[in-house]
């Protein structure tokens, strides 16, 4: 279940929504998916921790477009797995301050 979870994810993250298709070139899309995972807990991962907006924040600064197909897979990700309860504590984790 998680992982065809996570393929679908990726997939609406990075080729499905066509303002990040468009943007993001395919060798982005492939460097930062090599980079991420994904855990039965409804999270994604990069660099094989979780993606938190600590985590986040290096490639939305990097790359803004980058940074949005990670929030879109990361949600999609997190719906697919536990459902709407999980993607509102996720949105609180990516957009707490600390």
């Amino acid at each position: 279940m998680c992982h065809h979870a996570y393929q679908v994810a990726i997939d609406f993250g990075f080729v499905a929504v066509d303002a990040i298709a468009d943007l993001l070139l395919q060798e982005e899309s492939l460097a930062l998916a090599q980079r991420m995972g994904f855990c039965d807990c409804g999270r994604l991962t990069l660099d094989d921790d979780d993606l938190t907006r600590r985590a986040l924040s290096p490639v939305a600064a990097a790359n803004m477009t980058a940074g949005q197909a990670l929030v879109l897979a990361a949600i999609d990700y997190a719906h697919r797995t536990f459902g709407c309860i999980w993607v509102s504590t996720l949105i609180h984790e990516l957009t707490e301050s600390h």
